[in-house]
């Protein structure tokens, strides 16, 4: 399979564990419509990531098919990751059909599944990367888009702070504004005459 595929489907492969981690650790859905939704997006998503886990095992198993010598550690240190990947899949499958209550379980799951996966592809996709830029400077587009990426994250990151912060701040009891109690004046006490 040429880079021009394999490198949308490795990103695809990757976004899609962590909107999967986003949602569960988010929490979705205010409505128990809303929730179904959620969790709705949330298989698919993970079903369409272990569909892609599976073609990309096939590929890069049969790229290495027949090679007679010996792998370069980087490869080495790729299969391990994905021969890490496949249990914790297995794992997290079973856990959600059998024990549906254990969620702090998933969470590590998810949680483990995208750490793998995105250094799994970013192993690769940055010595891809290297490789096609020139020894003075990186290609234009690859630039752009690393700039661009940077701060599209730095925007969403600042909205959502705000809208949190929105969120929390109308959750606060209102406390009626009224000045501070003006102090009394000290009682004089009269003398007693008589």
């Amino acid at each position: 399979m040429p880079s021009a595929i394999t490198v949308p489907l490795a990103a695809l492969f990757v976004f899609l564990a962590g909107f999967n981690v986003w949602i569960m650790l988010t929490e979705r859905g205010a409505s128990p419509r809303s929730r179904e939704l959620w969790a709705r997006a949330h298989r698919i998503a993970g079903h369409t990531f272990i569909a892609l886990f599976v073609v990309f095992c096939y590929v890069m198993l049969s790229r290495i098919r027949g090679y007679s010598d010996e792998l370069s550690p980087r490869i080495i240190l790729h299969m391990s990751l994905a021969f890490l990947l496949a249990p914790l899949l297995l794992v997290k499958v079973m856990t959600v059909r059998y024990q549906k209550d254990a969620w702090k379980l998933l969470m590590v799951l998810g949680i483990g599944i995208f750490a793998a996966a995105f250094t799994l592809v970013a192993l690769n996709v940055s010595v891809h990367y290297l490789r096609i830029a020139t020894k003075t400077r990186m290609a234009t587009g690859i630039t752009g888009t690393i700039i661009v990426g940077a701060l599209a994250l730095a925007v969403i990151g600042y909205l959502s702070g705000i809208r949190r912060l929105k969120r929390v701040e109308s959750r606060l009891p209102l406390r009626p504004r009224t000045s501070p109690p003006s102090p009394t004046p000290p009682r004089v006490q009269q003398s007693q005459t008589r």
